[in-house]
């Protein structure tokens, strides 16, 4: 579910969450005052690159009956991807989030969780992806015949602002940055074999998310569930009004959750994201999406809160009208889709993206709770969720489409084609997996 389902580097993010140093202790570590304008934002990478990514036409739901957009994962996780994009990604969007450039820490100076005061060092590297992705037009049906996109827009926005192709945001954000868990430091999540249950070893904590035209039919969860780190999976589970995946979500909801054996609602997760087209009435995309869920066999324990997936998607992309979209058009639109699922569900909401909070001057939660960051960068940006407290950015969506800044973490997953992963992060805090429980399920 990139954010906007590019790769190129977007200039316009500063300020990052450092993660070199990010603590031994697997603290999302020192916040930077981002002051250093050599860091850049790669923009979300939600459908990574495509913008309208899963359908090409103003409806996901393809014509011929084929998966919707090809476009990736970036989506919602395009960041969230949509369908087959391939930009999937969650927007994430590397975008430094603060701009106070201070350290969100509460010890004013940036330091890291180990106690080294780490100094400011914006990151070089700028997000990946832009973050648009998916949208595609107002209904989202690809209208291509195939009703794939090929823009891989979806996946990568996780955060590192995907460039999809339009050259990502020319301007520079500043802010804050903090880093990841150190990868080295915890060594395996609770229970890292199908089906087994162990006592929490320590984050990283990673979650990957896929979307139909990512991995093919059928993932091979089996290899997900077994390597080292790995704690769940995130799919996508509509695209606006209309939207047609071939069965894809349906098949794949329960078995995820089913490899997990004994360690899902424990140690393994599922979560679904909505890629939100911002030219349709939020409460109507909300109650397709939540008819979705229901069908493949609703909402359960070991289940991460609903996701909506906000991305502008990529510009160039004719068929993608959510570029167009006004700040309060995306404000209403998202926020209604927010309440309507709290409504029906009782349950937290969880955005994703970046990009568009960015871009757009947008401040509103939209009626969310938690944040999901898409940002392809050694450290997190957060430019464009600076009213975010730190600690309410759940997820960093660090690689799209195999495609990260990051050191020390996995960039893929053996017989996967595409993968956008995140880590957990609380803050300042050392992640465990009941903060992680207590933050991210329903």
């Amino acid at each position: 579910m990139a954010e906007d389902g590019s790769t190129g580097l977007d200039e316009a993010d500063q300020s990052t969450m450092d993660t070199a140093g990010a603590g031994t202790d697997g603290s999302s570590s020192d916040v930077q005052d981002g002051g250093d304008s050599s860091a850049q934002d790669a923009g979300d990478g939600e459908e990574s690159g495509n913008a309208g990514s899963d359908s090409t036409d103003s409806s996901t739901d393809s014509t011929d009956g084929s998966v919707d957009g090809t476009d990736g994962p970036g989506e919602a996780t395009d960041g969230s991807g949509d369908a087959t994009d391939g930009s999937g990604g969650t927007d994430g969007s590397g975008d430094a989030t603060d701009g106070s450039g201070g350290a969100t820490d509460g010890s004013g100076g940036a330091t890291d969780v180990s106690g080294e005061t780490t100094g400011d060092s914006g990151d070089s590297s700028g997000d990946v992806t832009g973050d648009s992705g998916e949208a595609t037009d107002d209904s989202g049906d690809a209208t291509d015949g195939s009703g794939d996109t090929t823009d891989g827009a979806e996946a990568t926005d996780g955060s590192g602002d995907t460039t999809d192709g339009s050259g990502g945001d020319a301007g520079q954000d500043q802010g804050s940055d903090t880093g990841a868990p150190d990868a080295s430091a915890g060594g395996q999540p609770a229970g890292t074999g199908s089906g087994s249950v162990a006592a929490d070893t320590g984050p990283p904590y990673l979650i990957v998310d896929q979307y139909p035209g990512d991995s093919g039919a059928r993932p091979p969860w089996e290899t997900l569930v077994s390597t080292a780190g790995m704690c769940g999976v995130i799919l996508k589970a509509w695209d606006g009004q209309h939207y047609d995946d071939r069965g894809w979500f349906a098949a794949n909801w329960p078995a995820v959750r089913d490899v997990g054996g004994d360690r899902y609602g424990v140690s393994w997760f599922r979560g679904a994201y909505l890629f939100v087209q911002f030219g349709v009435g939020g409460t109507t995309q909300a109650d397709a999406y939540l008819s979705a869920v229901d069908r493949a066999g609703g909402w359960n324990r070991g289940d991460i809160v609903p996701i909506i997936d906000v991305e502008l998607g990529n510009a160039a992309n004719p068929h993608n009208t959510n570029a167009k979209a006004s700040a309060q058009q995306i404000v209403d639109c998202a926020t209604q889709c927010a309440q309507r699922i709290k409504s029906v569900t009782g349950s937290r909401v969880m955005l994703y993206g970046r990009g568009a909070m960015r871009d757009r001057g947008i401040t509103s939660h939209m009626g969310c709770d938690l944040v999901w960051n898409p940002s392809y960068t050694a450290k997190m940006v957060t430019n464009g969720l600076q009213t975010w407290p730190l600690e309410d950015i759940a997820l960093w969506q660090y690689c799209g489409d195999n495609t990260s800044a990051l050191s020390g973490y996995p960039h893929s997953v053996p017989g996967f084609a595409k993968v956008d992963i995140s880590v957990y992060v609380h803050g300042a805090a050392k992640p465990t997996l009941d903060m992680l429980r207590t933050s991210l399920l329903r």
